[in-house]
């Protein structure tokens, strides 16, 4: 795995969610690493445990080996659970390993939307005129 470089460029206090967010900088040496990557390396640099970090944006930069991200460190696991987007929590948790249980179809995609009726007009158009 390539080595990565977490350079932070600002970090905010967020009470009322109850969680710091942190704006950085990360550099690697090959392709952009995966968020589970990333969220393990940000919890080591910190020093909190890794089901309290989730990365919410990665942003790579044009023709540079970098990357702009946005990582939220919450107070407590019970906070994250509360607070951070059900899409975020999946996204950091990683791609699932064979033999894991997945997401059921029915909340993975969303609902059919009804067919629409046809107009009179729509029926017009499919005749063919002697």
């Amino acid at each position: 795995m390539s080595s990565l470089e977490i350079k932070i460029t600002e970090q905010k206090a967020q009470p009322l969610l109850e969680r710091t967010e942190i704006n950085a900088i990360l550099s690697y040496e090959s392709e952009t690493p995966s968020r589970a990557a990333l969220r393990k390396k940000a919890a080591e640099q910190l020093k909190v445990p890794e089901e309290r970090v989730f990365v919410g944006r990665m942003m790579p930069v044009f023709g540079e080996k970098q990357s702009r991200i946005t990582v939220h460190v919450y107070q407590k696991k019970e906070d994250a659970a509360k607070y951070e987007p059900t899409v975020n929590v999946r996204r950091n948790e990683g791609r699932k390993k064979q033999g894991e249980e997945s997401v059921p179809v029915s909340e993975a995609t969303p609902q059919t939307v009804p067919e629409k009726k046809k107009s009179s007009k729509d029926a017009d158009k499919g005749r063919e005129k002697a």
